[in-house]
């Protein structure tokens, strides 16, 4: 059975309207996962804001205006900090043809129903364009400096501590200009 999903296109330099508008789609699908295994799963407001100032302190200017734009909740708030989620779901796998241009092939292997499907131009920190998740999160891109990252799954379904993947592969686009080349 085919499925067709359409993906949207947005250039919003800054959070603003349009980035508000997405958040509110797709809110209460991500208020159903977020709160899964209940809400007493979910660190406080005031724990996310302190691993968000320890880890990702760049970002905190940008995580304020959405949470602002997002209606100032403290449910709302703790989601986008995306520290200790509850567990993503496997898939997104890809393939890299290194035969002349390189070229990744990604397949979205999420149910239409989960996919955001929406292509993101920003400039938060720096020029950034990739493909949305978890509202402030994105599951692949590229930034202004020519840095692109993917996201596939490695296999493990181990959870532990630490930020939803989406905000770490935001994060590494925002703040990286590139990445050191490895020998081995």
């Amino acid at each position: 059975m085919q499925t067709a999903l359409t993906f949207e296109a947005i250039e919003e330099l800054g959070p603003g309207p349009k980035w508000a508008g997405l958040f509110e789609r797709h809110w209460e699908r991500y208020r159903s996962w977020f709160l899964h295994e209940g809400e007493a799963k979910r660190t406080s407001y005031a724990e996310s804001l302190r691993a968000l100032r320890e880890h990702m302190p760049e970002l905190e200017p940008t995580y304020r205006l959405l949470c602002e734009l997002a209606g100032g909740g403290d449910l709302e708030s703790r989601f986008l900090a995306m520290w200790a989620p509850p567990s993503y779901l496997a898939g997104c796998s890809q393939a890299v043809w290194l035969g002349g241009d390189p070229i990744l092939c990604r397949n979205y292997d999420y149910a239409p129903a989960r996919l955001e499907g929406a292509i993101l131009h920003t400039s938060w920190l720096r020029p950034v364009i990739g493909t949305s998740d978890c509202a402030c999160g994105l599951l692949d891109g590229v930034n202004g400096s020519g840095l692109a990252v993917s996201l596939a799954f490695g296999g493990r379904k181990v959870v532990v501590g630490g930020f939803g993947v989406p905000l770490v592969v935001r994060y590494l686009l925002e703040v990286s200009r590139r990445a050191a080349r490895s020998s081995t």
